[in-house]
C-alpha cells in the first residue's frame, strides 16, 4: 500500500492537468503478454515461454531470450523449461507437417 503524507488529501490530484491525466501511457495485452511504449513488460509464465519458441515468422528478439533465460530460473527449473520448449516445438511442428499423426 503506497505511503501518503497526512497532506496528500488537502492537495489536488493533478493541480495543473484539472484532475484529468494528459499523458497516459500506452499499454495494450496481446495474447497475455503486456506491453508498455512497444516493450514487453509481463505476462503469464505459459505465454512467455510460446514467445520464446521461434516460429515460421517470428524470431524472438536476443535480449529477450537472455532475460527471459536468466530470469526463468526464479520460476522453475531449466530442466521444465527445456522441457515445456520442446513440447511447443513438437507441437508447431506437428501443426505444419500432417504426416507426423499417421
Amino acid at each position: 500500500m503506497p505511503q501518503t503524507t497526512p497532506f496528500a488529501a488537502k492537495f489536488p490530484q493533478n493541480p495543473y492537468g484539472g484532475g484529468h491525466a494528459r499523458y497516459k501511457p500506452v499499454e495494450e495485452s496481446y495474447g497475455g503478454l503486456r506491453y508498455h511504449d512497444n516493450n514487453l513488460v509481463s505476462g503469464s509464465l505459459e505465454a512467455l515461454i510460446q514467445h520464446l519458441v521461434p516460429t515460421v515468422d517470428y524470431s524472438p528478439d536476443r535480449s529477450y531470450i537472455f532475460t527471459f533465460l536468466l530470469s526463468s530460473r526464479l520460476f522453475l527449473h531449466p530442466f521444465e523449461l527445456m522441457s515445456r520448449v520442446c513440447y511447443l516445438c513438437v507441437e508447431h511442428h506437428r501443426v505444419g507437417d500432417p504426416q507426423i499423426d499417421k
